[in-house]
């Protein structure tokens, strides 16, 4: 597996850099470590970054967005440490604050994310704007990898940072087209066909609210924007345990569906109960 193959390297890469601790500016076999590590996996290395011997950048890719990593690997004066588990001091520099750690974290970090992209394809022009991550989320899973929710997680996100509102013609008209593209693209007839009540009466609803807010025009636009462009957008093709997979997400849109409605009914019998 490569995520067992690539612990490994990350391992051993880290161990190498706390056996071989540098200060600042002066990392020479630290640098070399890290920076064979990603040449390794097909990144370029670019060296004496903003005139530093030491400094480099590793890139893989092109165009937007960029995602960057900052993997720091210089060590501390007087903190070398034995590689135990124990405090077992000795004299020298040593990675007292994990930056042996931290560097290879980075780079690892960095090649996890090119072999998801690398697997399931980029981001989807076609999706400008909106829900362009969640066609990512959804063609990762088909492909067999996890989405995985952390509830400690705190996320700032500036709302509607790119259209200037919450609500208006430009994010409402983008989002309907995009909604069109993001299940097409992603799920097979069969799956269209057993979802198509729930997608039908989604769209309906949706738009009975927007039509109440104003922009039940803008959103009717979009959705057949959505339609007329179709033979445009590029389906997930068909490949080995795709059929399990889809199975398995179709079964947590059933449960799902299922949750919502209930809370959704929950929520109205309780304001309802409220007002009475």
């Amino acid at each position: 597996m490569m995520r067992d193959k690539l612990k490994d390297k990350m391992t051993e890469v880290s161990d190498y850099i706390f056996q071989h601790p540098e200060l600042s500016k002066h990392e020479e076999q630290s640098s070399r470590a890290l920076a064979d590590f990603l040449e390794q996996e097909g990144f370029t290395v670019k060296w004496e970054l903003a005139g530093f011997r030491t400094a480099f950048v590793a890139e893989w890719g092109s165009g937007q967005p960029i995602i960057g990593f900052l993997a720091e690997y210089d060590a501390l004066p007087g903190l070398a440490q034995e590689p135990v588990s124990r405090h077992c001091p000795k004299e020298g520099p040593g990675h007292g604050c994990g930056h042996n750690l931290l560097g290879t974290a980075c780079a690892g970090a960095a090649i996890y994310r090119r072999e998801v992209f690398e697997t399931i394809g980029y981001f989807d022009e076609m999706h400008f704007a909106y829900l362009e991550d969640i066609d990512v989320g959804y063609r990762a899973k088909l492909y067999g990898y996890d989405n995985v929710f952390c509830p400690e997680a705190v996320v700032y996100h500036v709302g509607s940072g790119t259209s200037g509102s919450k609500y208006n013609s430009f994010k409402v008209k983008l989002a309907a087209r995009n909604n069109v593209y993001l299940n097409y693209k992603n799920m097979r007839t069969w799956q269209l066909l057993l979802n198509s009540p729930c997608l039908l009466a989604g769209t309906f609803v949706k738009f009975l609210f927007f039509k109440k807010m104003g922009f039940g025009k803008d959103y009717v636009s979009g959705f057949l924007e959505g339609i007329r462009t179709l033979k445009n957008c590029k389906r997930v093709p068909s490949f080995k345990g795709r059929i399990q997979r889809e199975i398995g997400i179709q079964l947590e849109l059933i449960a799902g569906t299922a949750v919502y409605v209930y809370e959704f009914s929950r929520r109205q019998a309780a304001k309802l109960g409220a007002k009475a």
